[in-house]
C-alpha cells in the first residue's frame, strides 16, 4: 500500500515576486526569461535594488519542485517534499506554508544555514526572470530525503535545478535506485533553459538509465537535444523517457508515449497574461495528479492546460489553495 502519491525532491526557495519594467530588468544585467544563480552577497544587492517593489503577500514556499508538489496536493493528492531550509524565519515560513497545503516533509528539512531565496522579476509581457541564491538548499543530501517515504510513494519527481550540485546529483541517483527497487515511477523536469546550458552534465546524470516521465518546455527540449524543431526534439527525448510531456506556450502542449501517436492539446485562450512564473510547474503537478487518478493522458493534459491558463493570469507562481477546489480529484 502506497502512502504518498508524489514524492518530490528539489530546492527550497522562498520566492519573492516583483513587477518591473523592461528597462529596470535591463539594469539588473540578467538574461530575460532565464534563471541565474547568485551568492548571498549578490542576492542581497539585488534585493536592495528592488526593495521598493517587493510585496510580502507574494512570498511563497517556492522552488520549481515545490510548486509542482503544491499543485498536486491542492488537487487532493497526498504528497511528500524532500528539501532543505535554514534555521531562520524564512525557513519557518517555508515549512508552515507546505504544511498548510498538506505536504509532508522530513524532520531534517530544517538544517544549518540560511534559507534559499529566489527573486522573480516579472515584466509587463508576463515573462519571468529569476535570480536564485540556493544558500543551505545547495547542501541538500540524503539526510533530508526520507527513503522510507519514497518506498511508499507512487512517483518520484525530480527537479532539474538540482543538476547544478554534484553531491545532490549523487543523492538523487541513489533515490532513483530506491525507486526502481520498490516500483516507484520516476519523473524528471528539465526546469529551465539555463540548466540545459550550464548544468548539462548534471541533467545527463539524473536522466541516466532512463525515466518514466520527462517534463519540459519547447525551448528546453530543443536546447537539450540540439534540435531546430520541436518534433525532432521530442523523438530524441523519447529515447530517454517512456512519456515525454512538453509545454509550448500559446501552442498548447504535446504528450508522446511509447507505442501511441503524439497527442496535441491546444492552449486555453487567455485575455491577460499576468506572468508565466510557475506555469510549467503547475502543468506538471496537475498532469501527474490526473494520471494518478486514472484520467488518461488526453484528459490529464487537458486539465493541466486549464490549470496552467489560470496560473498565468494570476499573481505569483500558484493559485490560492481554495482556487484548486474546482479541480479537486479526491
Amino acid at each position: 500500500m502506497k502512502t504518498y502519491d508524489i514524492y518530490g525532491v528539489g530546492n527550497a526557495l522562498v520566492d519573492q515576486e516583483v513587477y518591473i519594467s523592461h528597462a529596470a530588468l535591463e539594469l539588473t544585467g540578467l538574461t530575460p526569461g532565464n534563471m541565474q544563480l547568485a551568492n548571498e552577497e549578490d542576492q542581497q544587492k539585488l534585493s536592495m535594488q528592488l526593495q521598493a517593489e517587493i510585496a510580502a503577500e507574494l512570498m511563497t514556499s517556492g522552488g520549481s519542485g515545490a510548486n509542482t508538489i503544491f499543485t498536486a496536493a491542492a488537487m487532493g493528492l497526498n504528497n511528500f517534499y524532500a528539501c532543505r531550509v535554514g534555521t531562520d524565519a524564512l525557513g519557518e515560513f517555508y515549512c508552515q506554508d507546505l504544511a498548510a497545503a498538506n505536504v509532508a516533509t522530513h524532520p531534517n528539512t530544517v538544517s544549518a544555514g540560511k534559507t534559499g531565496t529566489c527573486m522573480v522579476m516579472v515584466t509587463p509581457d508576463g515573462q519571468r526572470t529569476m535570480q536564485t541564491c540556493l544558500a543551505t538548499s545547495a547542501k541538500l543530501t540524503l539526510a533530508q530525503m526520507d527513503v522510507v517515504s519514497l518506498e511508499k510513494s507512487k512517483i518520484l519527481y525530480i527537479e532539474g535545478y538540482l543538476a547544478t550540485n554534484n553531491d545532490t546529483v549523487q543523492a538523487v541517483k541513489a533515490l532513483k535506485l530506491v525507486a526502481r527497487k520498490h516500483g516507484v515511477q520516476i519523473a524528471v523536469t528539465l526546469s529551465d533553459p539555463a540548466m540545459v546550458q550550464y548544468a548539462r552534465a548534471g541533467l545527463n546524470a539524473i536522466l541516466q538509465g532512463g525515466v518514466d516521465w520527462l517534463f519540459c518546455n519547447s525551448a528546453e527540449a530543443m536546447a537539450y537535444t540540439a534540435s531546430p524543431q520541436l518534433s525532432a526534439a521530442m523523438l530524441k527525448l523519447q529515447a530517454l523517457a517512456n512519456h515525454v510531456v512538453v509545454t509550448d506556450g500559446a501552442n498548447g502542449a504535446y504528450v508522446a508515449a511509447t507505442g501511441v501517436p503524439t497527442l496535441h492539446i491546444p492552449a486555453v485562450p487567455v485575455s491577460n497574461v499576468h506572468n508565466t512564473n510557475g506555469a510549467g510547474d503547475a502543468f506538471a503537478g496537475a498532469f501527474m495528479a490526473a494520471v494518478l487518478r486514472d484520467k488518461g493522458l488526453q484528459a490529464a493534459a487537458q486539465l493541466a492546460v486549464q490549470v496552467c491558463a489560470e496560473v498565468i493570469q494570476a499573481p505569483g507562481a500558484r493559485l490560492p489553495l481554495a482556487a484548486y477546489q474546482r479541480y479537486h480529484l479526491g
